[in-house]
This record gives structure tokens, sequence and C-alpha cells, in this order.
């Protein structure tokens, strides 16, 4: 990956970290996307320089997650979020870390993230990309797949999150993920994070239906997809509707809208 489309304002916020004495690594869906062949629409860096530290080193940074390690720094290429190495303990709110250890090692923090694909580190000097999970392998095969059976339930938007993956990467989900994602309780997450992965799935998927029809394999439909769920096995005339019940049309004309938006 050496030499790749790295935007200059992050290069340079990479850059001053190992040139003060620190690791730092490109991490995440940006290196997933770079070797997918896409322009990742955000950048995130991994360092072994504490929050504080980052925060020293940039005159323009913003805290937005200080007690995890997390530090966002402003570039001329748009905001970059740094976060120190770190280990993780107990999810009680379902979305933020109980606890948080920064004596972390590379493999640590990657064993932390959601799927293999997305536990990727790339090593700018070197061009090397750090798997510790095979996520490359996977990533090859079209497969996703959980990093870890104890760290995934902890944050229940990681069922949807895998739904808007498949259907705007049109990756598989592996089989274990699968059962996993279907022992998860979704029914308290904010209706604004259940709507940010919503919007991914409707506006940038290829076809949305694979959205709906992954949380229906996983049995998650409910609860916040109750309604869409009522469809199947609504009949339709077969003389007007030869594809099946309201549930297969209505998944049809999700994707047919979105190749008639790019027409």
């Amino acid at each position: 990956m050496k030499g790749w489309p790295i935007p200059g304002g992050v290069r340079a916020c990479l850059d001053t970290l190992r040139r003060t004495g620190h690791a730092a690594y490109p991490v995440g869906g940006c290196v997933r996307d770079l070797l997918l062949g896409r322009t990742p629409g955000d950048f995130d860096v991994c360092t072994d320089a504490r929050p504080e530290r980052v925060m020293e080193l940039f005159p323009h940074t913003v805290p937005t997650g200080l007690r995890h390690g997390t530090v966002t720094v402003r570039t001329e290429d748009g905001p970059v979020e740094v976060t120190t190495f770190r280990r993780e303990a107990g999810y009680a709110d379902g979305r933020h870390p109980d606890a948080v250890d920064f004596d972390a090692t590379l493999a640590e923090d990657l064993a932390r993230r959601d799927f293999t694909v997305n536990a990727l580190m790339e090593d700018v000097l070197t061009g090397q990309v750090l798997d510790f999970f095979g996520g490359r392998e996977d990533l090859r095969r079209g497969l996703l797949r959980h990093v870890d059976d104890h760290s995934f339930p902890e944050d229940p938007l990681r069922v949807l999150r895998g739904a808007q993956f498949a259907a705007r990467f049109g990756f598989t989900v592996a089989k274990e993920t699968v059962a996993l994602c279907r022992t998860m309780d979704l029914s308290a997450l904010s209706r604004e994070r259940v709507e940010g992965e919503l919007q991914k799935a409707l506006l940038q998927a290829p076809r949305p239906s694979i959205f709906f029809r992954t949380l229906d394999t996983m049995h998650q439909l409910r609860p916040w997809f109750t309604e869409v769920q009522r469809l199947q096995g609504v009949p339709q005339p077969p003389r007007y509707h030869g594809e099946g019940d309201v549930w297969e049309h209505t998944m049809a004309v999700l994707d047919i809208a979105m190749v008639c938006s790019h027409t």
C-alpha cells in the first residue's frame, strides 16, 4: 500500500507523530477501503502517544473522546481521529467502555474492533498491512466475520453495522457471526445511532434490500423494523406481482430506486 493516496493532512499527522518518537498507523475502515480500491471517506489513526501528548503535538485539536483515548486533529484535509492503543473492559451502556487501559499492544488494540476487515493497520513507511485476524483473506473472500466472541456483543449497533456493510460492499456474513448476532438485544439503541446505519444502507448501498435481508437472516428486523417485517407473507395478485409477497415487492422497489437515482 506504500504510496497509496493518503491525503497530505493525514500524512502530515502521521509524520508528526513518528518524528516525535511515536508509532502511528492508519487503521480500520480507511485501510479496508484502500485495499478494496475505494477512496476512504475519512481516516483514523492509532498511536502509542497518550491523548494529552497528541494535544501537545497538534495546535488544532478537539478532545472528542479523551477518556477513551480519542482526540480529533484538524488538518487541511478535514478532521482525523487519533486514538491511543488501548484495551477495554465492559460496556455497561452498550456504547462506551467502562474502563480503558492505554498500555496495549497492536494486536490487543485491533482485537477490540468489530469485524476482521476493519481490524487492519498500515505501516505507511513500508507499505506493510498489519493483519492479526485474517482480515485481508476475508476481504478477498467477501466475508464479514467478527473478531472476538466476547467483545463483539458489547455494542449491539454492530449488528446493524454488519448489515449495512453487507449491503454496501456485497459481503456475505459468516455463519458464526450471524449466529452471534441472533443473540444480541438491539432494543436499547438510540434512534440516532440506528438512523445513521440505515442512512448508509439506503444511500450508499448498490442494493439496499441486502440490509433488510441480512437483518432478517439475523432475526433482527425487530424491534426497529417491525413494520418492514410485517410485509412478509402479505399476498399480492400473482397476475401483477410475480415477484411474490409485499416483502419481496418492497425489496425490489428499494433496489430499483437506487438504480434510478444513479441514472
